[in-house]
């Protein structure tokens, strides 16, 4: 679901490969993963005034965020809307770094 969500903006394979190290790295994989205003796969924020306006504009709340499918997609979009980059002031600075993906 993560890699298909992925794919469907745009990601290479390796892209795709990164995306499921960050949400190992992020929640170990778990769908109902919280930490403080973290929530889900890949650790939506979704109270920063970055990750929380993307995902009302795509029509979601924090608690979808929980469903894996939803997740994965705002991820998706969000890595898109920052020229397919993980790494730098995204919410995943620190998973990238410490994995070596961009």
């Amino acid at each position: 679901m993560l890699r298909r969500a992925f794919e469907m903006h745009g990601a290479t394979p390796a892209q795709q490969d990164d995306a499921v190290t960050i949400a190992r790295c992020e929640s170990g994989v778990t769908p109902t993963a919280r930490n403080g205003s973290n929530y889900g796969l890949m650790q939506i924020n979704v109270s920063s005034r970055a990750q929380g306006p993307r995902i009302a504009t795509l029509g979601l709340t924090p608690d979808d965020m929980f469903n894996p499918w939803w997740n994965a997609w705002a991820a998706a979009e969000l890595w898109a809307s920052r020229n397919q980059r993980f790494a730098g002031s995204s919410g995943w600075a620190n998973c990238s770094a410490k994995w070596g993906i961009r």
